[in-house]
């Protein structure tokens, strides 16, 4: 058997304090990009996040094309890292709440490292029709971004605008398939109608 593809991925590791606390705990640090997969028909998709692109295999898993994009600015600063430590604090109720645990103290440690650049996404996906879906990492305090959609041929096609609680799970010709969550973390099959630019 040959080798398809070696996609490095995210280095994980203990801190001092998780030792400590005899957590059991494997952790990465902050905003490292990981290497991702998905298949659709004959297609197979391969990224990591660390590059704004994506590779777009055959059924043979022959290259058949590249798709990449801009995305500037990735650079983490130490306002990034402060800023995803208090949006995970808050998240929890503030360090004096009650739902605030040991478990959360190792998870905002200054201990754990942070990547020098952003992930280029978080997710890519292949839909039905053969387009390629890929989902732009979400900065701390950054508004929520929409896939990106690209042709089969990897040309961009368009940014998909999308309803905040609204998470992806597939994607047809005309339709967006996924769960819908309401303020009450109550989960929902949804689909929307997809409108072409």
């Amino acid at each position: 058997m040959s080798t398809i593809a070696r996609v490095p991925d995210v280095a994980n590791g203990m801190t001092g304090k998780s030792e400590a606390l005899g957590i059991n705990l494997v952790l990465r640090p902050l905003f490292a990009a990981r290497a991702m997969a998905d298949a659709a028909g004959t297609t197979v998709a391969t990224g990591h996040g660390g590059s704004p692109e994506v590779r777009l295999l055959d059924s043979a898993f022959q290259l058949r094309r590249i798709v990449r994009w801009s995305d500037p600015g990735r650079e983490v600063t130490p306002a990034d890292v402060r800023e995803w430590r208090d949006n995970y604090a808050e998240s929890r109720g503030g360090r004096n709440s009650d739902r605030w645990s040991p478990f959360d103290d190792v998870r905002v440690d200054p201990e754990i490292p942070a990547a020098d650049f952003f992930p280029a996404f978080t997710y890519i996906m292949l839909g039905r029709d053969g387009r390629l879906w890929v989902l732009p990492y979400q900065r701390p305090g950054q508004d929520r971004r929409g896939f990106m959609a690209f042709r089969p041929d990897g040309t961009f096609l368009c940014h998909l605008t999308q309803p905040p609680s609204f998470n992806v799970l597939e994607f047809g010709a005309d339709y967006a398939l996924g769960v819908e969550v309401d303020e009450l973390g109550v989960q929902t099959v949804a689909m929307y109608q997809l409108g072409h630019p």
